[in-house]
């Protein structure tokens, strides 16, 4: 299957939906200037190739990179496909963890 843009552009927005991070690493103000979106994840591209990065904080515009270099759209997605992976699988142990607790709650004698 061959990777395009929008496969890449695709898992960024399955994993800002999955983090309950903003879609867009900034925001347009009214007068014009930009705000970053903290720990909103996007897509850089440069030198042919193509870099997952999550903005760092809050008002600074920093990103951390997800993946090591600007690498090919292949490479991008399935390091994408994996880091989805694991942050779904912590996620879901993070419920089920609340889950068994509400459980214990509910059926513990006080």
């Amino acid at each position: 299957m061959r990777i395009t843009k929008y496969d890449l552009q695709a898992g960024i927005d399955r994993l800002n939906v999955l983090a309950g991070t903003p879609a867009t690493p900034y925001t347009k103000n009214a007068d014009g200037t930009y705000t970053p979106n903290a720990f909103c994840y996007h897509l850089s591209g440069a030198y042919g190739g193509y870099q997952v990065q999550q903005m760092y904080k809050e008002g600074t515009g920093i990103t951390a990179p997800i993946t090591e270099g600007h690498v090919t759209k292949r490479e991008c997605y399935d390091t994408l496909q994996a880091y989805t992976k694991g942050f779904e699988s912590g996620y879901h142990l993070k419920l089920k963890t609340q889950m068994i607790e509400n459980h214990k709650k509910t059926f513990t004698k006080t």
